[in-house]
């Protein structure tokens, strides 16, 4: 294989001056692409077709072709061999709507084949979000999203950015999450966790509650026709309220369309929010950052539903810009021939700074459930499932009283650069098994290191490079168990396994290549989510459980890890249960060694025939370390209809969020005293001042 400096002498070379080449493929293009300098691609439009394309092919198939031999195009050796493992450094733009279309029908055609047996709803997008008009990009002067395929991350969290309000618990420094209960020391944003409607809440200094906004429900009628939207999560930017939201519109209960996005609101005044923007792309919605006056949106677009649409532009991903609907331009779609065009990933960026700046949109056909984001990268995180009655030629057979089992799952992980002006889709790797949460997965000195459990719970931690090449793994990590949770701080990996006690395994990183298990401590049960209280201290929330399994209690765990050789349990509060075992958000630092831990119990002694169901005795706990002590300073204790599934503070005083109905209780921090509470819009739901007391929170 020829270096740099030889591939740029053969090209002179070779590449004649008079030799009549695209401006792709010219000499000094080529040359600048071996010396690693971008060339800026020509803005497409939207579909054309030219005389001179059939030519043009050629030429390009004959100059890819061509740097193919010298080796340019291929992908960078893992140092550590491994078939489970497949990386790939690149993936083909799209040079123009056409071939991208044929691509996406060819395959259409071979799905309905293979899944002949099955019954598919087919229907076209209807454009709720747009006037009804497609513009082109070069009309509107759409940024393009590049995709041209070619610092050290400490551990944080909120704890380490304390303030005289709760934060909502970050998975990255400096890298903001949205979620449902937040506040900016004033007021309190909350969705209902059915997503349906947005309220605002004053809360006063001496901790009454005013509700001052609540937005209406959107409905469908009784024939299952309208629209229906779903808030996802909330931000404060400044003087704005970013809402994320999916927006459905069903005829006959049938999904017709989707489209997610955020709505930004100014709220100078609480009680009237005014929508100042509405951004949105097609599909689901993922997940969103934002990242100083950034906003990084993902959406799921699946296409399958449009495989026989008579509208070719429904099998593209759209953008919704105010009253503009336009597609995403070709060239910022990336997709492997590997690929199957089930699903595209979309990516935007929204300039916070100025709202009148056109989002910047990248999308590459794929899948994705999760993602991971520090502030340059984005790390998107798919999903593969094969199944064991597949066949050779792809076909999934499972009729006649034949069950469907999988047999394996596999992930991918896509890496796009978001540091800059553009979205530049980088890399992508996949490898058998699967990885829990974000949590599992974590970049730290230019290495991503992900947490892996395969279908046949054989657990692993691999570490990839800056271009997801794979140059260290951990095999043979608990076999038989399942990662429960993980945590990386710095060079060291903590990891919770669990089939009926439950192992914390400490992992030394510090040598990339050469991940090594430094050691462990088994304890009934299993801590769901880790979390860093002090130097050498490590508080594991989860489940309690005994020798055989779990017993159905919630557990904080205080863990010494000061020696990694030999980590140990040096104390533990059980109590009945906690939706922190499934939801880090409900977890809030207080201070670097104080926080705020939901709580529900059932109230057995209280059965409410309107709701047909016993009540919750639910709230809060504050737990503190001190003196390698896990000590309950309070526990701030309502009764209801529902259970409370966030909790934070203002100054002095607690607020806790309730499940459902988007009720609010306020309580002292200090003494615990119920305060004040205020209901959503069904008032049998409300929050009561408890009488339970704390001595009874404890097993």
């Amino acid at each position: 294989m020829f270096n740099e400096k030889e591939n740029a002498s053969f090209i002179r070379e070779n590449v004649k001056d008079d030799a009549v080449l695209p401006e792709s493929l010219s000499r000094d293009s080529i040359e600048k692409l071996l010396s690693g300098v971008s060339v800026k691609k020509k803005k497409k439009g939207v579909i054309r077709r030219f005389v001179a394309v059939g030519v043009a092919a050629c030429l390009m198939i004959t100059g890819v072709s061509f740097l193919w031999n010298k080796g340019f195009f291929s992908s960078p050796e893992s140092l550590v061999e491994d078939e489970n493992v497949h990386n790939e450094i690149s993936q083909s733009n799209a040079e123009n709507y056409d071939e991208l279309l044929m691509f996406i029908k060819d395959y259409a055609k071979e799905y309905k084949e293979k899944n002949k047996n099955y019954i598919f709803l087919y229907s076209g997008l209807v454009d709720d979000m747009a006037d009804g008009s497609v513009k082109l990009e070069e009309d509107l002067n759409i940024p393009q999203g590049n995709t041209s395929n070619t610092g050290a991350v400490t551990f944080n969290s909120a704890a380490t950015a304390l303030g005289e309000f709760g934060e909502v618990n970050l998975r990255e420094y400096g890298v903001k999450e949205a979620d449902i209960f937040i506040t900016d020391g004033e007021y309190l944003y909350c969705i209902d966790t059915y997503g349906r409607r947005l309220r605002i809440i004053k809360a006063n200094a001496d901790g009454t509650l005013e509700s001052v906004y609540e937005g209406k429900e959107s409905l469908v009628d009784d024939r299952g026709n309208g629209e229906n939207i779903h808030y996802s999560g909330l931000y404060i930017y400044e003087n704005y309220l970013i809402v994320g939201f999916s927006r459905y519109s069903l005829e006959k209960h049938y999904l017709k369309s989707g489209v997610s996005g955020v709505q930004i609101y100014d709220v100078a005044e609480k009680e009237a929010p005014v929508l100042k923007k509405e951004i949105a792309l097609d599909g689901s919605y993922v997940s969103s950052r934002i990242i100083d006056s950034s906003l990084v949106l993902v959406t799921r677009y699946s296409i399958i539903e449009q495989y026989e649409t008579t509208d070719d532009t429904d099998l593209l991903p759209a953008v919704y810009n105010g009253e503009y609907k336009y597609n995403v331009p070709c060239d910022c779609i990336v997709y492997s021939r590997e690929d199957n065009p089930e699903t595209y990933v979309n990516i935007g960026k929204l300039d916070l700074s100025d709202l009148e700046k056109s989002p910047i949109v990248s999308s590459y056909l794929g899948n994705v459930h999760d993602t991971y984001c520090t502030k340059d990268t984005l790390y998107v995180i798919g999903a593969k499932t094969k199944y064991n009655n597949e066949t050779d030629d792809g076909r999934v057979v499972g009729f006649g009283g034949v069950m469907i089992t999988a047999s394996d799952v596999c992930t991918t992980i896509t890496k796009a650069d978001i540091s800059g002006d553009t979205i530049d889709i980088k890399c992508r790797t996949e490898f058998s098994g699967s990885i829990l949460n974000s949590y599992s997965i974590d970049e730290y000195e230019e290495k991503l290191r992900v947490a892996v459990t395969t279908i046949d719970n054989e657990n692993s931690i691999y570490v990839f490079d800056e271009n997801l090449g794979k140059v260290g793994e951990l095999n043979g990590l608990a076999t038989g168990e399942q990662i429960k949770s993980a945590r990386f701080m710095g060079n060291t990996a903590y990891v919770v396994t669990f089939v009926q006690t439950d192992p914390l395994f400490v992992i030394d990183l510090s040598d990339p290549a050469k991940p090594e298990i430094k050691g462990e401590v088994k304890l009934p049960g299993f801590s769901s989510y880790l979390h860093p209280v002090g130097d050498g201290l490590l508080v594991g929330i989860g489940v309690g459980g005994t020798e055989t399994g779990t017993d159905g209690s919630s557990k904080i765990s205080l863990f010494d890890v000061t020696d990694p050789t030999a980590p140990k349990e040096i104390d533990f509060l059980q109590f009945p249960t906690s939706n922190i075992v499934t939801e880090a958000k409900a977890f809030c630092s207080i201070t670097e060694s104080s926080f705020l831990v939901t709580y529900s119990n059932w109230a057995m002694d209280d059965y409410d025939e309107e709701i047909n169901s016993y009540k919750f005795y639910t709230g809060a706990l504050k737990v503190s370390v001190k003196d390698n002590k896990l000590n309950l300073d309070n526990a701030y204790l309502i009764k209801g209809g529902e259970s409370a599934v966030r909790a934070t503070f203002i100054r002095e005083n607690v607020y806790v969020f309730g499940d459902g109905d988007a009720g609010v209780a306020s309580f002292n921090m200090e003494t615990a005293e119920f305060i004040d509470a205020v209901s959503g819009e069904n008032e049998k739901f409300s929050f009561e001042k408890a009488t339970r007391p704390v001595r009874e929170i404890l097993y």
